[in-house]
């Protein structure tokens, strides 16, 4: 976190911190063309040269300073003439804080384009609007203060997303010592904060994918998400396939699984699938499915410090509470014993997984692909299990 704490930031959790550089070019010194402007001095290069002077008499070179204290008022949304948001522009404005209209108020900085935007997003790949191409658009659009970027209704008035920025600047001297090479940079950097007590209240669905973009790009992934070569593509998925290998689960050795007319003997694979099959076609012989629960892998596990125990889906960007205890201090400064048995960083508990609800629930889908045959309804329709219905032709014939 940078800078002084601002009024009801203690309230807010820090998501994330975000820094680039900016290298500052000079304006040029001299205008040049044809009339009477020709050669004349530019003032704005005077002022640079000045300010540049300045800074290289007060501070060391590569000596960071800041140039603006951070505050959450500062990145805004390009405006076109008309007030509106000009979404045609591509980036950001850094503005100091005015009573003027915005439209009126030159930026210190324009059109700030996030660095690490690629084509190949994960999250809404096949949108191109100017709110969907970085988690910092996103938190910009997802602001009430700031102009709507859509049409349509897809914010509230609850602000959920609060972005504290500031700028540092330094001077870079040249190792050959000539000065006219000397150049000036700034640094901005932006804090993400995110207030818990209103992301829970819901949002039209484009406002979810919104800030289902935010905790996508700031939550900590299993995978790269940053464009890679393609050797190392391979290379880190061959490692995330085999990480995701678990050991089989238990065979269901049955008679209602291993019909007693089949002489071929079901391997161990098979058994597992018509124990899977006949359980989705609710047969008598067998017992009750659980309720169907997202595969492992889907949901990663977040201790947000005194917010509590979070539950994240990367796939649809959603957060759920989870109910654990913390340990609290006694008189002594000893934490209070909590059974920490089952628990994983990043892993959920048993326990965990009951409160979380399924992306897709086929539990109470009834039927498989052991149903019936094309064209013999008519003689399986009575039967309570298709595996028990033979063909009375059928003959069973000893294996070689």
């Amino acid at each position: 976190m940078t800078g002084p704490i601002i009024a009801g930031e203690e309230k807010r959790f820090h998501l994330h911190s975000f820094t680039f550089q900016l290298a500052l070019v000079p304006p040029i010194s001299h205008f040049g063309g044809y009339g009477p402007n020709t050669g004349v001095v530019n003032e704005n290069r005077t002022r640079f040269d000045a300010l540049l002077e300045t800074i290289k008499t007060n501070f060391e070179p590569f000596e960071p300073f800041d140039l603006i204290e951070p505050t959450f008022d500062y990145l805004h949304i390009p405006l076109d003439r008309k007030g509106l948001a000009d979404t045609k522009v591509p980036g950001f404005n850094f503005l100091l804080p005015s009573k003027l209209k915005r439209q009126n108020v030159q930026p210190l900085v324009r059109n700030v384009i996030y660095p690490y935007t690629h084509p190949s997003k994960e999250w809404l790949s096949s949108s191109s609007a100017w709110d969907t191409k970085n988690w910092i658009h996103a938190s910009l659009a997802l602001d009430p203060k700031e102009p709507q970027t859509r049409k349509a209704n897809y914010r509230s008035e609850e602000q959920r997303v609060f972005l504290k920025s500031g700028i540092k600047a330094f001077w870079e001297s040249q190792e050959d010592g000539d000065a006219s090479g000397d150049t000036l940079s700034l640094v901005l950097t932006i804090d993400c904060f995110v207030d818990l007590q209103k992301v829970w209240d819901p949002l039209p669905s484009l406002g979810h994918d919104l800030m289902g973009l935010i905790y996508h790009s700031l939550f900590p992934s299993s995978s790269k998400t940053a464009p890679t070569t393609e050797s190392e593509s391979r290379a880190d998925s061959l490692r995330h396939f085999y990480a995701c290998l678990r050991p089989a689960p238990p065979v269901p050795y049955s008679r209602s699984v291993q019909p007693s007319n089949m002489p071929s003997k079901l391997l161990p694979f098979q058994n597992r699938t018509v124990a899977w099959l006949l359980q989705r076609e609710r047969a008598p012989v067998t017992q009750a499915s659980e309720v169907c629960k997202d595969p492992a892998g889907f949901w990663s596990t977040h201790d947000l410090e005194k917010l509590g125990h979070l539950a994240y889906r990367r796939l649809t960007g959603e957060l759920v509470k989870l109910d654990r205890e913390i340990a609290v201090p006694d008189r002594k400064g000893k934490g209070r014993a909590v059974d920490h048995s089952e628990e994983e960083e990043g892993v959920l508990r048993s326990k965990d997984r009951e409160l979380l609800p399924s992306l897709l629930d086929l539990s109470l889908v009834k039927g498989s692909m052991l149903c019936e045959e094309m064209g013999r309804s008519s003689r399986y329709e009575n039967d309570k299990s298709p595996l028990t219905a033979q063909v009375s032709a059928r003959q069973s014939k000893p294996l070689p």
